[in-house]
């Protein structure tokens, strides 16, 4: 269930590298003589925060979880989902996929969910899944 998205260290390196780069440019054509410090030093310690916090939100998560009634458990599943702005859009083998509305799903990704008898598997960006999380297992 790894692959519907990147994990912590791949996110982690995009958000580095693309943050590290633009400032790096930014730094040298307008601040570069007027820093203390080289203008990599400064456009690296911001890539290590940008790419910190993107890795910790936006990096794919899955959440496994037992389930009692499978009945119940969907329907309180699909209501957090729609509160958050999510509907199922489309069936990929054995998981129904949620997404949100454009331009939001531009920057939330989709949400996979698998329910099974005894269990539900859900993946989706990390700070979905921690938000899930918490309220699923009150």
């Amino acid at each position: 269930m790894d692959n519907f998205g990147p994990r912590f260290v791949p996110t982690f390196l995009y958000y580095f590298v693309s943050t590290s780069a633009i400032a790096l440019f930014v730094l040298s054509r307008g601040l570069g003589s007027q820093l203390d410090v080289a203008p990599s030093q400064v456009a690296i310690a911001l890539g290590v925060v940008a790419g910190a916090l993107g890795g910790y939100n936006n990096s794919t998560d899955t959440l496994e979880i037992p389930v009692k009634n499978k009945g119940g458990f969907a329907k309180n599943l699909q209501e957090m989902l729609y509160s958050a702005g999510y509907t199922a859009v489309d069936q990929l083998d054995e998981f129904t996929v949620y997404q949100r509305a454009f331009p939001s799903r531009l920057f939330s990704g989709k949400v996979y969910v698998n329910i099974t008898k005894d269990r539900a598997l859900i993946s989706g960006r990390a700070n979905l899944i921690r938000r899930l999380k918490k309220a699923l297992l009150q």
